[in-house]
């Protein structure tokens, strides 16, 4: 099951969600708990930008992290069906790139962070498993493959921080559209 290229390649979306779970499940309790101490720890143009991020609903977070699931769809049907796979190189490089986050978060914070868990039990296994087998199958060789890691590490947080913005902008515009102008938050 796990020789066949597409199969692996449709693991990314699978482990992307059960990563996201962890972080949609314990976000808005987390960061109401640990919130200040962490932006306290940025700099301050840096802290100013993620305060809207760390003040934000876990609906708001769970749409903004439903519009990064539909890229990692996207991508992944593109590599699939199409042979683009430029996209799902991107996207799966961040993605373990992101991992590696976690753990550095939970370090620098000597804590627990969303995401850390299954960081060390989804996101890890699923990249040992993905890219030696984009190596083997000639998907993507060594220095590109090296590249989109770089490449994931630079963009992963504008990314992220970009697409939080544009959750945050669409989402209320969302709910007035379907529930109606009289919101309460």
């Amino acid at each position: 099951m796990w020789n066949n290229i597409d199969t692996v390649l449709w693991l990314f979306p699978i482990a992307f969600m059960l990563h996201d779970f962890e972080e949609i499940i314990f976000w808005e309790t987390w960061l109401g708990k640990n919130g200040e101490s962490l932006l306290a720890l940025l700099p301050m143009p840096v802290a100013k930008r993620m305060r809207t991020i760390v003040n934000t609903s876990t609906a708001q977070v769970s749409f903004s992290i439903l519009l990064i699931f539909l890229i990692t769809i996207l991508s992944t049907l593109a590599a699939a069906q199409w042979g683009r796979n430029e996209t799902f190189l991107l996207t799966s490089s961040m993605f373990f790139v992101h991992g590696f986050g976690h753990f550095a978060q939970a370090i620098v914070l000597r804590k627990y962070v969303p995401g850390v868990l299954t960081s060390a039990i989804v996101i890890m296994p699923f990249g040992a498993l993905l890219f030696p087998k984009l190596l083997a199958e000639r998907f993507v060789d060594g220095p590109e493959l090296l590249a989109y890691f770089a490449l994931g590490a630079v963009v992963m947080a504008p990314f992220i921080l970009g697409m939080h913005v544009l959750g945050g902008f669409l989402y209320p515009r969302l709910l007035r559209l379907f529930i109606g102008p009289d919101l309460r938050k």
